[in-house]
């Protein structure tokens, strides 16, 4: 399952026509409501079925606005730990160093 705002963002992803990786069981309610009806829609209606899918639900106009707000193709850069081993490597010495002076 994709944290929520994953969700939100595969959703924002697709209205764009970007390329999404995902399935229906990656989404919990009402997000994966949101993506049925949209992998379902036919090509050019996916607003459309957006629409028509939250009509009536209570947080209609909440998960309108967080989907249109959400900018297509983010990306949040998150290094892997590989990328930052030479820096936690270079803070451990650091505090053994501060742990050795202190003994």
């Amino acid at each position: 399952m994709l944290t929520q705002r994953l969700q939100i963002q595969a959703i924002a992803d697709r209205l764009a026509g970007l390329p999404v990786p995902a399935q229906a069981r990656d989404f919990s309610m009402p997000w994966q409501l949101c993506w049925q009806r949209i992998e379902t829609s036919d090509p050019g209606q996916e607003h459309d079925a957006l629409y028509k899918a939250i009509s009536g639900l209570p947080e209609q106009k909440m998960i309108l606005e967080t989907i249109l707000a959400t900018r297509p193709g983010y990306r949040l850069n998150i290094p892997s730990l590989a990328d930052i081993a030479i820096d936690l490597q270079t803070d451990r010495m650091g505090l053994e160093r501060l742990d050795s002076r202190a003994g």
